[in-house]
């Protein structure tokens, strides 16, 4: 699977730089999101160039939920296209995955989330 990695002292950014994200990809990306969840910050999932998910994509995303939110962090999913989110909602998944239009409003919103747990 092709994605780079943006790592900041808050959260690191995911890059997934592929067009569909399928059975083919699901390994390596649940490796990746394993490895991630192991560095105690919170992760955004940049999804401008997904067309299309499966199955084994959106298990990869609610196994990454799962391990982030274990860790206290946020697990996040931006730049979605709208047959991607479309696949999500009709999954009912909208409700357990946190989708965030942009990922400025992703990095403000784990900024405004670490605040609150300063507070």
């Amino acid at each position: 699977m092709n994605f780079t990695l943006t790592q900041t002292s808050k959260y690191n950014i995911l890059n997934i730089d592929e067009n569909k994200l399928t059975a083919e990809f699901a390994p390596s990306l649940k490796s990746e999101l394993i490895l991630q969840a192991d560095t105690k910050k919170s992760i955004i999932c940049n999804l401008e160039n997904v067309d299309y998910i499966d199955s084994s994509g959106l298990s990869c995303f609610l196994i990454g939920d799962r391990l982030f939110k274990d860790n206290k962090n946020q697990f996040i999913l931006c730049n979605a296209s709208e047959k991607t989110i479309t696949i999500i909602k009709m999954t009912k998944l909208d409700t357990v995955l946190t989708l965030i239009p942009t990922i400025q409003e992703a990095k403000d919103f784990i900024l405004f989330d670490e605040l609150g747990k300063e507070l």
